[in-house]
């Protein structure tokens, strides 16, 4: 072994005990316990689906996917179904079952939505055996309104808490780089896509993300959720969501530029210090208190491209949050990458200022 692979190890190593890191058991995050510990991968996969949309009144068959892919005897399986918001009609939400190896398996649970709202829908499914516990939880997010429905894996409910960062504007950018660094992340990419060119009545919104790491030089902010908002005195509304590139830069989809309060959309923008797949940092409040910034609202903004311009996070309170979110989800998950790790386990980092 290198002495470079050696120091790299050691500074994640640090970075393991120097902050609170834990296994978050958020939408669709895994987890594993085995004492004779020799791979990551958990063997079990879940999927939650509906066989018909759930409208709010209307019957419908909640279908619990799971497949082994190794023998799972004795294996728990819990469906929790938000008591608000629908009825069971039918079906069993606990289970236990002997799953045999490269099976797959439909349980179906006979539902009535009932109410109004944004709802969240868990299921796991857990396997313990003399030497080892392993299981996978995953998570389907429900909005029911009047007359219509929308499924997610990730929450409706923007994550807006007590830790807004600082920023400040430096300039606005120029055409983006022809080519991001190599992301090495074992997944499917988010990294920012080409579109089309923004048409009559259509916006497109771009600009960079960037941080101050601990010597106070401007590095990207790789990664990061991103939201482009419209301001309204009835409430803002969200538009999109993308992620930066490992430049910082982000751009969105098309939107319609169509404000119901006349003229142009008045457009803001929020990023978030998580990547919505690997690594999630918070203060230590509650656990859904994630680090973010909104930059100033631009009024009716014309039809086109939307420069929003370069915002650097350099508040001294809580810009050491966005220099260990980005080392984490970018750095360590690389280098893990490189020696094989393939495993997406969800790490949440908490910490702050204060504490």
């Amino acid at each position: 072994m290198t002495g470079k692979m050696l120091t790299k190890i050691c500074i994640i190593g640090v970075l393991a005990f120097g902050f609170l890191l834990q296994v978050d058991l958020a939408d669709g995050d895994n987890r594993i316990y085995k004492q004779n510990f020799k791979k990551c991968n958990v063997p079990m996969e879940i999927e939650l689906y509906f066989s018909s949309a759930p409208m709010l009144d209307e019957y419908t068959v909640l279908n619990i996917e799971i497949r082994a892919l190794r023998d799972a005897p004795n294996t728990q399986i819990d469906i929790d179904l938000p008591a608000e918001g629908f009825q069971l009609i039918s079906g069993s939400t606990q289970l236990n079952e002997d799953l045999a190896f490269d099976s797959t398996t439909t349980y179906q649970l006979e539902v009535l939505p009932v109410g109004i709202g944004q709802y969240k829908i868990t299921a796991s499914a857990t396997s313990e055996g003399s030497d080892f516990i392993f299981g996978k939880r995953e998570v389907l997010h429900v909005n029911i309104d009047d007359g219509y429905s929308e499924l997610s894996k990730t929450s409706f409910i923007p994550e807006i808490a007590d830790s807004r960062s600082g920023a400040k504007k430096i300039g606005y950018l120029s055409e983006p780089p022809t080519q991001a660094l190599p992301d090495l992340k074992p997944i499917v990419s988010q990294e920012v896509s080409v579109f089309a060119a923004p048409g009559p009545d259509q916006i497109m919104v771009k600009g960079y993300w960037y941080y101050q790491d601990r010597g106070g030089a401007n590095q990207p902010l790789r990664d990061a959720r991103v939201e482009i908002w419209d301001a309204n005195t009835s409430g803002d509304v969200r538009l999109g969501t993308t992620y930066t590139d490992n430049n910082g830069y982000y751009a969105s989809d098309n939107i319609s530029n169509s404000d119901d309060e006349g003229g142009g959309l008045d457009i803001y923008v929020m990023v978030f210090s998580t990547d919505d797949r690997s690594v999630r940092v918070t203060d230590f409040s509650a656990s859904n208190n994630l680090y973010y910034f909104a930059t100033t609202v631009e009024n009716d903004v014309a039809d086109g491209e939307v420069d929003l311009g370069i915002y650097v996070l350099d508040d001294v309170d809580n810009r050491k949050a966005w220099y260990i979110y980005d080392l984490i989800a970018n750095d360590a998950f690389d280098f893990l990458a490189n020696i094989g790790w393939q495993n997406l386990f969800k790490l949440q980092v908490r910490w702050s200022p204060t504490s």
